[in-house]
């Protein structure tokens, strides 16, 4: 077997590795509020639950040129974002919003998707996803190159049609995972397995 040391490798080397091995990863397609309430919305897959009870995620945003990019930026400033749960139909426009633009600039002109009023804060989210977080800023924890975003979770929206019998139903979430390079993945064959008492 292989073996890699980090400390001698190229930063964007260690990204490749991980990110080929990390997988797949949930997309959070977060919106947050710029400057003169420009809606910025962009996707990290570097993205997870923290805790359920207070309920809790996390996005930990790399830095773009030594610097904060646009939505870690709009998050401290305003304390809260919405994460949206990407599917498969909403994956192309998804991708759209990865466009590196100018902090006036939205990545909604490049796309189909609509906005839907939040409750908790002014940042909206996005009606074509069929799940959603909002959330306020908790915390955040600096690293070299990364800020990681810690966000309490204030409201948590699901469409009706993915649900069956009071829970989520995965396979009509039909969630994108986050593979390497360019590719995605879609959910396949599932296994269950009682877990042991």
């Amino acid at each position: 077997m292989n073996h890699y040391d980090p400390e001698k490798m190229r930063k964007r080397d260690v990204y490749n590795l991980m990110t080929s091995l990390v997988v797949p990863r949930p997309i959070a397609l977060v919106s947050s509020l710029g400057p003169n309430a420009v809606i910025n919305v962009a996707p990290f897959s570097y993205f997870n639950a923290v805790s359920a009870e207070p309920p809790r995620l996390s996005i930990a945003l790399g830095h773009r040129l030594q610097s904060l990019k646009d939505t870690a930026k709009n998050i401290l400033d305003h304390g809260a974002f919405v994460v949206n749960v990407v599917d498969e139909a909403m994956m192309e426009d998804m991708n759209k919003t990865a466009a590196p633009l100018k902090r006036h600039e939205s990545e909604l002109a490049q796309t189909a998707f609509t906005l839907v009023d939040s409750d908790t804060t002014r940042v909206p989210g996005i009606k074509e996803s069929k799940a959603r977080f909002e959330c306020a800023l908790e915390r955040t924890v600096a690293f070299d190159d990364t800020t990681m975003i810690i966000g309490r979770i204030q409201r948590i929206y699901v469409d009706q049609s993915i649900m069956v019998d009071g829970r989520v139903n995965v396979m009509k979430l039909n969630p994108v995972g986050r593979l390497s390079g360019n590719d995605y993945a879609l959910l396949g064959k599932r296994i269950t397995l009682k877990r042991p008492e």
